[in-house]
């Protein structure tokens, strides 16, 4: 991920009080590569403490991937008043293959990123974040 797609979590996480959401979209090979974010709106009844990503947003997404010669790799959201690790909501709706970013926030109110992927068991196993120089991809 490079630098601004960092912060463009990290803002959209710290905007509200409600769960941010939103698709990662990249390469897989040769390594995990996010090129480019974008954002979803949050349609679960309890957005304080649950997400649903809107299908708007995650068919555009498909779309854009595919005219790039891309793919979603995986998802992103928020926890704004938890840590980052996975919840058991978050274990039961994971969709195993892909990455979950999520943002967790500290008792101080700092946010921060872990990554993760999802095997075929539903074991979450973390991820580096490495930030890129790499200039993303259009979108």
């Amino acid at each position: 991920m490079t630098p601004a797609q960092i912060g463009q979590l990290l803002m959209q996480a710290a905007a509200g009080d409600e769960e941010a959401c939103g698709v990662l979209i990249g390469r897989r090979e040769p390594h995990i590569r996010v090129e480019a974010v974008l954002a979803g709106q949050n349609l679960h009844p309890m957005p304080a403490r649950h997400f649903l990503l809107d299908a708007a947003t995650l068919l555009h997404a498909d779309a854009v991937a595919r005219a790039t010669g891309r793919e979603i790799i995986g998802f992103y959201h928020s926890h704004p008043r938890g840590t980052a690790l996975p919840s058991l909501a978050d274990r039961r709706a994971a969709w195993p293959g892909y990455v979950q970013v999520i943002i967790g926030t500290t008792r101080q109110g700092r946010r921060y990123l872990c990554a993760w992927i999802i095997a075929a068991d539903g074991a979450f196993t973390p991820l580096t974040i490495a930030p890129s120089s790499n200039r993303p991809a259009p979108e």
